[in-house]
């Protein structure tokens, strides 16, 4: 991360909202009965809204459906999630919904029971569970770097950016955005983050 953020800790004790466990898994399509049957294989049955879960669960949950429908599932799953997400009025833009996606990370994770974003001060609190950075681009510039490393896989991220940049034209452009990923590092060979090259 460029030494912006402290390196992600362990995802033990790491919990996600259940709200969120459930608008993934209502992404999941025709792979929603497994996801729940996978849940319950390790312990969570019928998650419900006002509670947290292990994000370890969840994130196995993913591993096993990649193993099965392969990767590309991860990306239909991360882009219904968007596609399905309420979003408030002010999110109108490109950019103010992909710098709105870190603060809604720490938002629906917690870690040891500790909620990760202060709503008071309305600011994240570092959890060591990773961030989404966006890197603005200069003036003679007309793309963002959308950096993840958080516990999500790599696909799912990529599906979730690909929906914003279907969901939300630049300002000032007349056509949507196009997303690729960087050929450097990736999580899912080992690296510490992802990088996403989004042009319009």
């Amino acid at each position: 991360m460029n030494g912006t953020h402290p390196k992600r800790g362990s995802i033990r004790g790491v919990e996600v909202r259940g709200e969120v466990l459930r608008g993934v898994i209502a992404g999941m399509g025709v792979f929603q009965t497994k996801a729940l049957k996978l849940l319950n294989e390790s312990g969570i049955t019928e998650p419900r809204g006002h509670r947290w879960y292990p994000l370890e669960s969840l994130i196995l949950v993913f591993n096993k459906l990649a193993d099965e429908g392969g990767v590309n599932l991860l990306r239909i799953i991360g882009a219904s999630v968007i596609q399905n997400a309420q979003w408030p009025k002010e999110i109108d833009s490109l950019s103010k919904a992909l710098y709105s996606v870190n603060t809604s990370y720490h938002m629906n994770h917690r870690r040891d029971g500790k909620e990760l974003f202060d709503p008071v001060l309305g600011k994240t609190i570092e959890g060591g569970i990773g961030h989404n950075v966006i890197v603005p681009p200069t003036p003679d510039q007309n793309r963002v770097l959308y950096i993840c490393d958080s516990f999500y896989p790599c696909e799912f991220d990529f599906g979730m950016a690909s929906a914003f940049v279907r969901k939300f034209k630049p300002a000032g452009c007349s056509h949507h955005a196009t997303i690729r990923h960087d050929a450097g590092r990736c999580r899912s060979r080992g690296g510490e983050s992802c990088t996403f090259i989004i042009e319009w």
